[in-house]
């Protein structure tokens, strides 16, 4: 192999890293966002008297139905992962975009219309068929619901700020770069 297709092979793996560092750049962003976002629905939830933990049971009736409002073990593991997979998705399909060099009240503004457009996705289209039961107790409290996807955004807008920090988190490893 010649040192310029050497160089060429390096190259395109380290773009192909790249996509797959911002795809996953996102998703741990992704995640913070999604802890941000769950401590306002739990806290709003406590407040307004139905459970500290209530979020997390009305994610899991995607699975259990209503007997997701027996607080189980496996209903709290079930609902706490869809929504942090949920989160993560959500950030890892944003990740690319801004991952991008842009000033932060774009990517700010860029997370909270992206925040708002999963707002709508889920509010409209998601839930009414997947999870009537959170969909009937979020459509008694949709402010608090508009506003925890909001808050998603805007930490998720964040990530020109918290990317650096992930980064940091990176090893080298013969010239490429493998986030942990």
């Amino acid at each position: 192999m010649s040192t310029l297709q050497a160089e060429q092979t390096q190259t395109s793996r380290l773009s192909s890293d790249s996509l797959l560092l911002r795809l996953s750049n996102g998703a741990v962003v992704g995640a913070v966002a999604g802890v941000a976002m769950a401590g306002w629905a739990m806290v709003t939830s406590l407040i307004a008297g139905n459970g500290f933990l209530t979020p997390v049971q009305l994610i899991a009736a995607t699975f259990f139905g209503e007997d997701a409002l027996t607080l189980t073990p496996l209903v709290f593991v079930s609902g706490l992962l869809l929504h942090m997979a949920t989160s993560m998705m959500l950030g890892a399909m944003l990740g690319p975009v801004l991952s991008r060099p842009m000033p932060l009240w774009i990517s700010g503004l860029i997370g909270v219309l992206w925040g708002i457009a999963a707002w709508a996705a889920f509010t409209f289209v998601i839930m009414p068929q997947g999870n009537v039961i959170m969909h009937l107790a979020t459509d008694k409290t949709p402010v608090t619901w508009f506003i925890g996807h909001v808050i998603f955004g805007i930490v998720l807008g964040m990530m020109p700020i918290t990317m650096p920090r992930v980064r940091s988190l990176t090893i080298r490893t013969s010239g490429l770069e493998v986030a942990v």
